[in-house]
């Protein structure tokens, strides 16, 4: 028995060797080479989860990877988000990459040119954060497409109105208004519209693109759309699934999409309410609004079908009024109110959510008198309703 058993071995080996007298490497194998988030990045922060995410295509079975980031918008941005690239590197080391005869390409849209550059080793690559636009970063081996990812840098640019139509809510008259009311008392209110349009437009409407989110099937999950989840702070500012236990819809009747308008304010009352005070500053983290209670009355956040503005935009409504009863107060008060207001975009990129704008500053100051029993504007202050924060405590 022994000696037939190592009769048999040196023939079995010959046999393999012979069937197989070549295999391939890692490196030869087309179907094996992919691109990945360089972790931990360089600068050495984490990218998955902090600059953006992997998101699902939106075509089942699609062979194109997507990952979502906001646009570097401000030095001062905490880290990672200040970080200037999207890291990528192949799933091969950096001998066998160029060993195999592979190369990286890349080509840019909206606006064209090219966003990317090579990495320190040959198997990295880099895609700038700077402006917004679509890059699509590829491997080839010679003329032979390997792997495809595209890398979208994502901006919401703001413009506000303060007079013409307002999209959102009809009867909020834009810019400031006041007048005697019912009940004997003074209104004083200012109104305005902001219009944030999404920047690649493709985000919304290429076919290939992320599965970010869609009005009718997100709550589906992936690639329809993502799973909802809380933002940071107050949870009601962002429309809920359709399927929610009790879903709350925004004023285009769209529910979550991924998309969102929120605001931050810092509040100063004169006099202060009592005993709660109404003061309040900017809250610490950049993508919560602490003036986001609710999407019902002032908000569309459906970038997908344009039922209040245009396709490819969201919008938001704010009309900020102080009213006071004749009955409170005596001949000589005053009632100052001072806002400061911070409009931004937000969008859940994975499970986090990022600000995925400007700060768009701006401001409306109010103030009334008691004069002869009753409230009227005040006399001698200004009412103030204009696109900066100047004299922000």
């Amino acid at each position: 028995m022994n000696s037939i058993r190592y009769c048999i071995t040196p023939v079995l080996v010959i046999v393999i060797f012979s069937l197989f007298p070549t295999i391939p490497s890692r490196a030869e194998n087309l179907g094996v080479v992919g691109i990945v988030l360089d972790e931990p990045a360089a600068p050495a922060d984490p990218q998955a989860g902090h600059t953006g995410d992997m998101v699902l295509s939106r075509i089942l079975n699609s062979t194109i990877t997507h990952f979502v980031t906001p646009m570097k918008f401000d030095p001062s941005d905490p880290a990672p988000l200040d970080a200037s690239h999207v890291y990528l590197k192949a799933t091969i080391t950096a001998q066998a990459f160029t060993d195999g005869g592979y190369s990286w390409e890349s080509e840019s849209f909206e606006p064209s040119g090219n966003r990317g550059a090579a990495g320190t080793a040959s198997n990295q690559y880099k895609v700038s954060r700077a402006a917004s636009g679509l890059t699509k970063v590829r491997i080839k081996k010679g003329l032979t497409l390997v792997k495809e990812m595209y890398v979208w840098v994502v901006e919401v640019s703001m413009v506000w109105a303060i007079s013409g139509t307002n999209l959102v809510k009809s009867s909020w008259t834009l810019g400031i208004t006041s007048a005697r009311g019912q009940g004997n008392s003074y209104t004083i209110s200012g109104a305005m519209l902001m219009t944030g349009t999404i920047k690649p437009a493709s985000l919304i409407t290429a076919n290939e693109r992320p599965g970010l989110g869609h009005s009718t099937l997100g709550h589906l999950g992936p690639p329809f759309g993502q799973v909802r989840q809380s933002p940071p702070g107050a949870d009601g500012g962002v429309p809920t699934s359709s399927t929610a236990t009790a879903p709350v819809a925004d004023a285009s009747g769209s529910y979550f999409t991924s998309w969102d308008m929120s605001r931050q304010v810092t509040l100063r009352m004169t006099p202060d309410s009592t005993p709660v005070s109404s003061n309040k500053n900017y809250p610490a983290n950049i993508v919560e609004g602490n003036d986001d209670a609710s999407p019902l009355l002032d908000e569309d956040d459906n970038p997908y079908q344009g039922t209040l503005g245009q396709a490819g935009e969201i919008l938001s409504t704010d009309n900020v009024a102080a009213n006071t009863l004749d009955s409170a107060g005596i001949n000589g008060d005053e009632v100052l109110v001072k806002a400061w207001f911070r409009e931004f975009a937000r969008l859940q990129i994975g499970t986090v959510w990022y600000k995925v704008s400007k700060y768009f500053p701006w401001r409306f100051h109010g103030y009334m008198k008691k004069v002869n029993n009753q409230w009227i504007q005040h006399p001698t202050l200004t009412d103030v309703l204009e696109d900066n924060n100047n004299g922000i405590p």
